[in-house]
Formats: structure tokens, C-alpha cells, sequence
């Protein structure tokens, strides 16, 4: 083999084993109050339904949620996988102001399951359910006739530098989970007629609770 040829294969060698393949590289997905066009999560045609983001999304990959009021008649129940090395990411953007209004959301009575508790009013309005290494950050909660933001059944969850105003139970929480980190947040009017603390950690372990105005 020559030494020209031996060294292109090891150039070639060198770059498969630095850049990581397409599938594991970090992907933007944009969500908007409003989109014209296709939709396909660009930044310049975002998604309007949560729903089609959340399918999409994979390890290490970042959800970006445009500036506006986001008027939603149902809690957003998110169950997403990252990884250690590659945590999901769900943020306003760019510093722009995201505001989840939930006002128009009816809780149905009674059990959310036949045995009893949790009861719908149990859950956030956003809710991290059953989900590993996932980060939420920069958003605003308000108006929620159940809890805030919450992590339940989930390990590896990061809620920072979010606003909760107006919840009728907490407005950040974990239940039944693992390796939290609740950050910076801006809790204010929780408990607005309903139980628990302002801030909610029960039945979870390995949690840090820190630098939060309540």
C-alpha cells in the first residue's frame, strides 16, 4: 500500500470515529403559535401541534418553542427519552417569552384510575411522564386548574428557570421519581384552593430543590 493511500484511510478512519453518525447528531425542533406553509418543525416552518414534535424527537435533540401565548384545553403529557450523554431539551427560545395559559382546561372529576389517587388534578398542566434525562427550561405555566410543571414516574429530569402563576396545586413537582433537579424557578399563587406545597417532592429520592423564588 502506498503511503499516500495509507494515509487517507487513516484520515478516513479518524473522521468516522470524531463526528458521530447523522442519527446521533442533536436535531432543533421548532414549535410556533402559528405556522403558514408545511409544517416540518424548521425553524422557518415550525410545528403547531406539540404532538408532531414529540414524535419526532430523539436523543440529544432540542424542542424550541417560539414566543407567544399558548392557549391549550389539555395538559401536555410528555413521555420522551434522552440519555446520559444526550438529554432532551424542551425551551423557549432565545430568550423569547413562552406563556402556557391553561384556563380553558375542564379537570374531569373523580379517579384518574379505579384505585384511586393520582386524580387529574394530581397531574401538571405539564407533565414529564415516565421519561429519562429530559431538561425544561424558560417556560411559563399559568392559570392551571391543576399543578404547574411536574416530572412523575421519571428519572434524570431538569426543571429550570421556569414561571408558575395561578395553579391550584403546586406550581413545580416530582412524584415517584429520581435524580431531579428543580432550579430557578418563579413559583408564585400555588395552592390557589388546592393541596400540596408550592413546591412538591414526595415519594422521589436524589433531588435537589435549589435557588427557587417562591
Amino acid at each position: 500500500m502506498s503511503p499516500i493511500l495509507r494515509i487517507l484511510l487513516s484520515t478516513i478512519l479518524l473522521c468516522q470515529l470524531i463526528v458521530p453518525p447523522l442519527s446521533l447528531q442533536a436535531k432543533d425542533i421548532f414549535i410556533a403559535v402559528e405556522a403558514s406553509g408545511t409544517q416540518n418543525g424548521t425553524k422557518e416552518n415550525p410545528y403547531v401541534d406539540f404532538s408532531l414534535a414529540l414524535a419526532e424527537v430523539k436523543p440529544g435533540d432540542n424542542i424550541l418553542i417560539r414566543g407567544g401565548t399558548y392557549s391549550l384545553n389539555s395538559p401536555l403529557r410528555i413521555t420522551i427519552n434522552g440519555s446520559a450523554g444526550l438529554p432532551v431539551t424542551i425551551s423557549g427560545y432565545n430568550n423569547e417569552k413562552v406563556v402556557f395559559d391553561f384556563s380553558k382546561y375542564v379537570v374531569p372529576k373523580g379517579q384518574e384510575g379505579v384505585n384511586g389517587p393520582p386524580y387529574p388534578h394530581d397531574f401538571g398542566a405539564i407533565t414529564i411522564l415516565n421519561s429519562k434525562y429530559v431538561t425544561v427550561k424558560n417556560l411559563s405555566v399559568v392559570r392551571s386548574k391543576c399543578a404547574g410543571i411536574q416530572a412523575r414516574g421519571s428519572s434524570f429530569v431538569k426543571i429550570q428557570n421556569c414561571i408558575t402563576h395561578d395553579t391550584y396545586s403546586s406550581g413545580v413537582s416530582a412524584w415517584d421519581s429520581d435524580s431531579i433537579l428543580i432550579e430557578g424557578n418563579d413559583v408564585s399563587l400555588a395552592c390557589n384552593l388546592g393541596p400540596h406545597e408550592a413546591i412538591t417532592v414526595s415519594r422521589s429520592k436524589n433531588f435537589n430543590v435549589i435557588n427557587n423564588t417562591v
